[in-house]
Order: structure tokens, then sequence, then C-alpha cells
């Protein structure tokens, strides 16, 4: 049997992302609307500009139906991955959900020769089911096509779903001018409801989630001066990066072929955002008797010699593209709360089919000893991991960087007692809360470390320590999988490339590779 897995993302970012400024949904594991963002209920043509938020026009409808309504705004010929996505996905389910939940939509793509041929020629798992481009009318003008990339999470622990809709090309604009209406008619803080799961109190409303994010000094993080050029970052930035960036410029960084060809479809519309944050903050700068203008112009010229650059431009002079409202209000206020911006897609250093989800946050970092300056500020971007497997990635990624010492020259059984040891450290940080921002990987792991080191030499019926060590590896890493949080499939791949750039600790990389296979 094929088995399917989305990304992943955790819950509470999950449930925050309802405030980001793209078209999102909430689901529930059968496909149930448990939260809608004023956008998507837009999007569905259930709210119009100056009319009051009514989130119960969608929430408990199912995903599904909804699409079987909205077919005659989905046209067949732009829109092929989308329908063999939801066709495949109805199709894996038993027969009793077929003729109740999903009825409707069977009913929908059968009674069209177009739809009805590409529900039959469906496969039961298509590939990358969790993304593909969508394309349908705008609910007021039909005879404009919105264009997105969808992209579908799931949220640990068998939490749900997150539909999201990131406009590109052309309806990024339309996008941005909608959000901004809703914006100033539902007030400062676009206001999201969801319905609580079964177990919480089920028809409780909960009004304006916003982003619960913790940080911790293994997130990456990095320091812009006020003409966004990179003067600090975190040992975890470096790490990730596997350089430094200090001294480049952010878009020197943004437009780096590696980082483009990992945000994808999404850098449509990503990069001008960007841009128009950037021009927007340096405006002062452009006067020529500001002490910061020599240097602007010099950035800009400096800017203008990179790939892309001229281009990402002209895209954000004729798209109307706004700030999020809450760095408007920070920006006002002086305040140094952070604020969302964008996701961040990055490889693993070790191997660049795994990739690492972030939510880019920001804050303004205001001029100490003196009143604030709105001109003049640097900014503070820490990238959050969206998921389990990217924390684990980078709370392993100083371990791994810095092993005890000699460890490449020891035996098995010290290379497989170190192994155990990050294992543990994983262990002990999916038990720890997010709130315990205090948590850090180096400490737990030389307490690990040193008991394990110290503790009596193990041996039963005639097994070698070797083997016994192996057998705990094992236990372990069932009981990280059994909790919902990183698969044992990706967490073994983390360590696995890992241990496969030192050919010195082939005893390791033998061990995870079978481990791999079983």
């Amino acid at each position: 049997m094929v088995y399917v897995d989305y990304p992943r993302i955790k819950q509470s970012l999950g449930v925050a992302a309802l405030r980001d400024a793209y078209p999102t949904s909430f689901l529930n594991m059968r496909g149930n609307i448990c939260g809608v963002n004023p956008l998507s209920l837009w999007l569905s043509g259930a709210l119009k500009v100056g009319e009051p938020f009514h989130p119960e026009r969608l929430l408990g409808a199912n995903a599904f139906t909804m699409t079987a309504q909205q077919i005659h705004r989905i046209p067949a010929d732009l829109n092929r991955e989308f329908y063999t996505t939801r066709s495949a996905i109805v199709k894996r389910q038993d027969a009793r959900s077929q003729l109740k939940i999903y009825a409707p939509f069977i009913a929908a793509m059968r009674a069209d020769p177009v739809l009805a041929e590409i529900y039959e020629s469906a496969p039961q798992y298509p590939e990358h089911e969790w993304e593909y481009p969508f394309t349908i009318t705008h609910p007021e003008q039909p005879e404009i096509m919105l264009e997105f990339q969808a992209s579908i999470y799931r949220l640990e622990e068998n939490g749900g779903f997150l539909l999201v809709y990131y406009p590109i090309k052309g309806t990024l604009p339309i996008i941005e001018e909608i959000n901004t209406r809703l914006i100033e008619s539902l007030g400062k803080v676009v206001s999201v409801q969801i319905k609580k799961q079964e177990q919480e109190l089920p028809e409780k409303m909960l009004n304006d989630t916003g982003y619960h994010t913790f940080y911790r000094d293994y997130y990456p993080r990095i320091i812009q001066d006020p003409l966004w050029y990179l003067i600090e970052e975190n040992q975890a930035h470096r790490l990730m990066m596997n350089m430094s960036v200090a001294g480049m410029h952010f878009f020197e960084l943004f437009l780096a072929p590696l980082v483009r060809h990992f945000l994808g479809a999404i850098q449509d519309s990503t990069a001008p955002r960007a841009l128009k944050y950037f021009m927007n903050f340096t405006t002062p700068y452009m006067r020529e008797e500001h002490d910061l203008h020599e240097k602007y112009i010099q950035t800009m010229q400096r800017l203008s010699q990179l790939e892309e650059f001229n281009s990402v431009v002209e895209r954000s002079r004729f798209w109307q593209i706004n700030l999020n409202p809450i760095a408007r209000i920070n920006l006002v206020a002086a305040s140094d709360e952070p604020f969302y911006t964008c996701r961040v897609i990055l490889p693993w250093r070790f191997e660049p089919d795994v990739h690492l989800q972030f939510k880019s946050m920001v804050r303004f970092l205001f001029e100490e000893g003196m009143l604030p300056q709105g001109d003049r500020r640097n900014y503070e971007v820490t990238l959050i991991p969206e998921n389990h497997e990217t924390d684990v990635a980078m709370l392993l990624l100083p371990l791994l960087e810095f092993p005890p010492p000699d460890i490449e020259k020891t035996s098995a059984f010290h290379q497989f007692l170190w192994l155990l040891a990050l294992l543990k450290v994983v262990d002990e940080a999916m038990a720890t809360t997010e709130e315990n921002t205090e948590w850090e990987p180096e400490e737990p792991f030389e307490r690990i470390y040193s008991n394990l080191k110290s503790r009596p030499a193990m041996s039963l019926q005639g097994q070698s320590e070797e083997t016994m060590l192996m057998t705990e590896m094992r236990v372990t890493i069932e009981l990280l999988e059994r909790r919902g949080k990183i698969t044992r499939a990706s967490l073994l791949t983390l360590l696995h490339t890992c241990a496969l750039s030192r050919p010195r600790l082939k005893p390791l990389s033998d061990f995870l590779a079978q481990e791999l296979t079983t």
C-alpha cells in the first residue's frame, strides 16, 4: 500500500496561519471546514467587502461539497491537477463515506463529460497531491480569473489540515487590495473564528487567534540594518546555511538561485512583497538631505546588478501590494512586537531533498537611549520552525556539527552511545512545551551523554553491548513516532544524511541505512 503524508506543521502555527494575508481554511480529517479567514470567505463568494464577518456561512460545510457547488467557477481545462487530486482523495474513501460525505462531489464530477473523464482516470495516489495550481473566477467579476498556488498542510497529531491559496501573477494585487478593504471594514486586526476540536467545547468560537510565537536560540536569526544589509547572524543561521551571510544584502540572499528554487511558485508573490516592504521602509532615504541617502543610492546600484532584481522591481510597481497591517501598526506605535511576513523553505544542510519549513517573523529594533526614530531602525528576522521535523533538524544541527571530541575515531559502541544520546535529546525536546523558551539542546545533551557513559555495562543472554544499544535506539525511535510529532523516516533521514557526510561514522550510517529500509 502506498503511504501518502502531506507536509506537516505544528498545530499552534497551523491555526494561527488563518491570520495570514492569503485565503486560508482549516479542515478536520474528513474535510469539514472548521476555520476560515475573511479572505477565504470572500473567495468562496460568501462575503462581500463591507459586510460583517459571518464565518458560519462556511463552518461545518464539507470542502468537497463546496467544490461541487463552485464547479461553474473552476474551469476544468485550467484545473486538471486540482480535480485529479480531489478525485483521488475521494476514491480512496470507503463506500459508506462515498455515499454520504462525498456524494455531492462525485455526482457533480460525473455530470460533466470532461470532469467525469478526470474522475475515472485519476490515480489513487497522484504525485505531490498536496500542492497544485488553482484557477477560479473572481466572486464578483466572473470575467476575471484568479490564479493561486494551492498548498495543503497536515497539522501534527491528527489536528486536521490547513488549505492555503497563495496568489501568483496578476492575482496578487487583487488579493492585496481585497485584504486591505476587509481589514478596513472589519478592524485593524483581521478577525478569525474557528470551532474548537470536539473534546474542547465543540460549540465555542474563538476570535482573533494570533501567533503564539516562542523564540529559542537554536532558531535561525539575522539582524538587518536600516538598508537591509545583514549585519548579524546567530549560530543556528550560520550552521543552516553552512556559511556566513554577514555583509550580504537581504536581496542577494533572497534572490539566490538556491532560495528561489526552494520557494518555487511562492517566490512570484513573496519577492515583490519583500521589495515593497523594503521600498516603504527606506522611502525617507530617497531625500537628498537624509544622511543615509548616498548609501541608499549605492545600495540600489548594487541591487540592480542582481539577476531577477529588475524584474521584481517591475512587478512590484504595477501590483498594489500592502504592508501587513500589524507591521504598519507596530511602526507607528514604535512597537517591537513581532509580525509575520512570509513562509521560507530551505534545504536540510546534508540533503537538499529534505525541505525545512519556517515562518519568517520580524520585529523592529529601534535605537536605544533616545526617542525611537521612525526612519531609522534595524530588523530582527527569526525563522520559526513550522513543523517538528524542522524543529528537530535545527536542534540537532549544533550537536551534529560539534560532536564529542574524537567521536569519529572511537569504536562503534561509542558512536552508538552518542547516537542514543542524540535520540534522547530529541525525546526530551518533543516532551517540552513550546512556551519553555529556555530549553536548548546543548545542556540536555551533555547531561544525557554523561549519564550514558557512566552507567554500568549492559549485556543480556549473550548479546553484545552494541546489540543492546541498537535495541534501545530502535525503541526510542519507535516511541518518538508514536507521539505523532516526527515520523521515524524523517528522523532517520536527518541523522543518516549527516552520518554519510563523515566516512568515519560508517557504523552509524550503516545502522541508520538499515533502519530506513526496514
